[in-house]
């Protein structure tokens, strides 16, 4: 079937004229709908140098989640950790976060 959600009011600067079933989600474009609030990195050990293990979140510019959102740890080994920021305050019907994996 040739399904397009998306938004379908015409005021609204999310509409396109190609989506023909309607997604509330859609409709709101902000910081506080995302599921994600993006990821960060961390030292475990003290002693290794910072520049080497530890990175800041693009959403907050700093190793923190956003107000509002759950911090995950979702890699660990003996000097770093991966964390992703979520929330699930909105539709719980759809999938927040596919997943992550390193080669």
């Amino acid at each position: 079937i040739n399904t397009y959600v998306g938004f379908l009011e015409p005021a609204s600067p999310g509409f396109s004229p190609w989506y023909n079933v309607h997604d509330q989600l859609s409709c709101v474009d902000d910081k506080s709908s995302s599921f994600i609030g993006g990821f960060y990195s961390s030292c475990k050990d003290k002693t290794i140098d910072e520049t080497l293990c530890k990175s800041y979140n693009f959403v907050t510019g700093s190793s923190s989640s956003p107000e509002g959102f759950e911090d995950h740890t979702i890699y660990s080994d003996q000097a770093r950790q991966l964390h992703v920021c979520t929330t699930f305050n909105s539709a719980k019907k759809r999938m927040a976060f596919g997943g992550t994996y390193t080669k």
